[in-house]
């Protein structure tokens, strides 16, 4: 019972030392990218994250990373923004809600692409990589999930740079932000061993 007992507590302990590892390296690697003196006008794709919506409308945290996307291209109306969501389940159209906001805000419809397809971090940046090629692109959202993004995008040759959204402490912040320390360790072994996406690419415009 014993060595059962040392065997168990020796696996925590290098589990829990393997998410800090994975971790550091995640945050390491990815922290230069973020607002550091980006020039929107140098940038040829944005690509948006999703995050829930409910009644048709964005969820604060995701209207806050819209509201940077308008500020993008009010600086660079010829940048082509990704809008990338989960819109597989029934009833529920995440990249539809994103695409009404921006074009209610004065986004012209023909600069949009969707994904709606974009069922995790790690699907909605790999997915992005045999249509932006050798371009440069912005990630928009909020700075936790930057690093992780940038990170998958990095480690795909995804010449990238990641803008934050407006901020605030969003309900459930806690509890978000272990999933993410968790989510790195999952994505890092995903980029390690080539993971492949759950879906095949299938961007479009509305």
């Amino acid at each position: 019972m014993k060595k059962l007992i040392k065997i168990s507590i020796s696996i925590c302990l290098l589990l829990t030392l393997l998410i800090i590892i994975t971790n550091i390296i995640i945050i390491g690697k990815s922290t230069y990218y973020i607002d550091n003196d980006i020039n929107y006008k140098n940038y040829d794709y944005v690509l948006v994250l999703g995050a829930s919506a409910k009644n048709n409308r964005p969820s604060l945290m995701l209207k806050d990373r819209l509201d940077k996307v308008v500020e993008i291209y009010n600086e660079n109306n010829n940048i082509k923004i990704i809008l990338s969501g989960d819109s597989v389940k029934e009833n529920y159209d995440e990249t539809g809600v994103m695409y009404n906001y921006l074009t209610n805000s004065g986004i012209n419809s023909n600069n949009i692409i969707i994904d709606k397809y974009g069922v995790s971090t790690y699907d909605s940046v790999v997915r992005i990589k045999d249509i932006t090629k050798d371009k440069k692109v912005i990630i928009v959202t909020q700075k936790y999930h930057l690093y992780r993004s940038i990170y998958i995008a990095k480690q795909n040759n995804i010449n990238v740079v990641g803008v934050k959204a407006y901020e605030y402490k969003y309900f459930g912040n806690l509890k978000r932000e272990i999933r993410e320390v968790l989510a790195r360790t999952k994505d890092y072994f995903y980029c390690l061993s080539n993971h492949k996406i759950e879906y095949e690419n299938n961007l479009s415009n509305k």
